[in-house]
């Protein structure tokens, strides 16, 4: 476990913004096709949307590959080496806020929720294979 904030301040940076996003409820979602597509366009829009507004995203748990009714992180389902040439610095791994580093006023601080909706067959706004 990393217990270093180091001179990036990873977890502390004062003036870095965060955008959280949860990935679409699963109710009567079977194909796990399917899913993987609705959280890849969940996690497209999200990164689109952090880009616009310069701020980071803190990824939202995926559906394991291997048994869809746990959660898994990132490297589930994506190349880690892949993602990060593109995305290194906009996002953070699902359990950032529950790490002891980021400071409370950062994981205290929530504005408003907003609902965007996304389907499986929609186009994405940013270009690029991230598996």
């Amino acid at each position: 476990m990393w217990n270093w904030d180091g001179p990036t301040r990873y977890y502390s940076d004062p003036t870095r913004k965060y955008i959280t996003y949860d990935n679409p409820p699963l109710k009567d979602v079977t194909d796990a096709n399917q899913v993987i597509k609705m959280e890849e366009n969940a996690l497209i829009n999200a990164l689109a949307i952090g880009m616009i507004l310069n701020g980071t995203v803190i990824l939202s748990p995926f559906q394991c590959s291997e048994n869809m009714m746990l959660r898994c992180g990132l490297n589930s389902s994506y190349k880690i080496s892949a993602f990060d040439s593109q995305f290194r610095r906009d996002y953070r791994e699902s359990i950032y806020l529950c790490k002891a580093l980021v400071p409370d006023n950062k994981r205290k601080s929530v504005s408003a929720t907003f609902l965007i909706q996304t389907h499986a067959d929609e186009s994405h706004f940013v270009q690029g294979d991230l598996s």
